[in-house]
């Protein structure tokens, strides 16, 4: 057959209009390859996406999701796609066009690395979201020689990950959660450092923290009224990188006050385009790096299993608690 089954995103809002739908499994052109999809995780950045709210937008319809892990199972020609051939491999979709939530998807040879043996597709469907992501914003305080720093959202998966690396790395780390049981939960994790956000004191305690370990550097994920409170915490001339918008909510502060006055600066980081900014060698040798770390150090906590139908039929409930742990989907059946 050359149909495959995959859901279509129809309309984005906070309750999408999803089907399920057949479409023609399609042909790789050269430096494509096709991969059959084991499994696909259900991302933050996804919901975000289908609800038209993420920073990347594309034309409507179309397959949802960014990662996935497969075996490539068709080559378009090139040197690449030609070696990627018959692999096992994490990948993304092209931004420009489908994902994964189907039973076969067409991408870029160069979106795709080889799992190693140590790596199931389970824990390998997300190595080009959250542990790179983790990695990469690693490699920023690295890069800048900070001493310290903070991270917001530290509960979820992709905190967790960076509560890891930044104990492998023996840098001070501040993390801020939004509940008591929160709190509680990484302090019996081991964590030194934890902040509850809904605390009326928050503001002073992050304050005492920024300046005791001087932390000049904090990896925002939620923005809103939170980015202002990191930019005002920190010493002056500290960075604030953004990369994420759980609250919903745009920056709001003072920025001749906060910029101009203290020095704070504010960077960006978009996964994708810092991986796809990387040489092919280049890349080869940080998947690796990662795949090793994360083998000896599984961090991968499944909430639930679900295939293509219960996905659709239920992605209100799937996505209103991922903190909770990870929803992985199976496009060709668990």
């Amino acid at each position: 057959m050359n149909v495959m089954q995959a859901v279509v995103l129809e309309e984005q809002s906070d309750k999408p209009r999803f089907s399920l739908q057949e479409k023609s499994i399609p042909v790789p052109r050269r430096g494509q390859v096709l991969v059959k999809v084991e499994v696909a995780p259900l991302n933050p950045a996804d919901v975000m996406f289908v609800r038209g709210r993420y920073i990347q937008q594309k034309p409507l319809p179309v397959v949802p999701g960014m990662v996935a892990s497969g075996i490539v199972i068709a080559s378009g020609g090139g040197l690449v796609a030609n070696v990627m051939l018959g692999k096992r491999v994490c990948c993304a979709g092209l931004s420009d066009g489908d994902g994964p939530w189907s039973q076969y998807l067409l991408t870029d040879a160069m979106l795709c690395l080889p799992l190693s043996k140590q790596i199931s597709f389970e824990s390998g469907c997300n190595l080009l979201a959250n542990p790179t992501t983790a990695w990469g914003l690693m490699e920023r305080v690295k890069r800048g020689g900070h001493r310290a720093l903070v991270q917001n959202a530290s509960a979820g998966e992709l905190g967790l990950l960076i509560r890891t690396l930044a104990k492998s790395r023996k840098i001070p780390l501040i993390n801020i959660v939004r509940s008591i049981r929160q709190a509680e939960s990484l302090h019996k994790a081991g964590e030194k450092y934890v902040l509850d956000s809904t605390n009326l004191n928050f503001d002073d305690q992050l304050a005492e923290l920024c300046g005791r370990l001087n932390a000049t550097i904090s990896l925002d994920a939620v923005a809103g009224e939170q980015s202002r409170q990191l930019l005002s915490a920190m010493p002056g001339g500290s960075e604030l990188v953004l990369y994420g918008r759980l609250s919903d909510q745009d920056m709001k502060f003072d920025g001749l006050d906060l910029i101009a006055g203290r020095g704070q600066r504010i960077t960006g980081f978009s996964v994708m385009r810092w991986f796809e900014g990387l040489s092919f060698v280049r890349k080869m040798l940080v998947m690796n790096s990662i795949q090793a770390f994360f083998a000896k150090h599984s961090t991968v906590n499944i909430q639930r299993r679900v295939n293509l139908t219960s996905l659709m039929d239920n992605f209100s409930e799937y996505s209103s608690n991922t903190s909770e742990g990870k929803t992985l989907i199976y496009p060709n059946g668990l």
